[in-house]
């Protein structure tokens, strides 16, 4: 039985190995598919376990993507991730799904949520 009122629990979490991408032009923190960082499990609940293919934030164009390898999906199921301490909600994310991906994007995330690459964090979604 559920409460009105009472506080559940997260609908899916992540925990992110980071990693970290250095060239001249770009800077990326975090995980993404065969490129950096580790994600366990890797699979998203909230649309029935679809791989995760990247949580990063790309520094230089101050960017923070959450990407699902799967097309065409809903942007329904969940409201909030919380990057270690730092909460992005999907209202506030430009929403893209088609060829293959399923993209969440927040712009102006000048700040990096991740911790120094090699620690760990997490992703919880609610």
């Amino acid at each position: 039985m559920t409460l009105l009122g009472a506080a559940q629990g997260p609908l899916d979490t992540q925990t992110i190995t980071v990693g970290l991408y250095v060239d001249k032009f770009v800077t990326f923190n975090g995980y993404l598919t065969g490129f950096m960082g580790s994600i366990s499990d890797g699979t998203f609940n909230p649309t029935g376990g679809t791989s995760i293919a990247g949580i990063y934030q790309e520094a230089t164009t101050s960017i923070l993507v959450f990407t699902l390898s799967a097309s065409p999906l809903t942007n329904t199921g969940w409201t909030t991730m919380k990057v270690n301490t730092t909460d992005f909600t999907r209202s506030s994310a430009s929403f893209v799904s088609s060829g293959g991906e399923t993209s969440w994007t927040w712009s102006s995330v000048t700040t990096n949520p991740f911790p120094a690459a090699g620690n760990t964090t997490t992703a919880v979604f609610t």
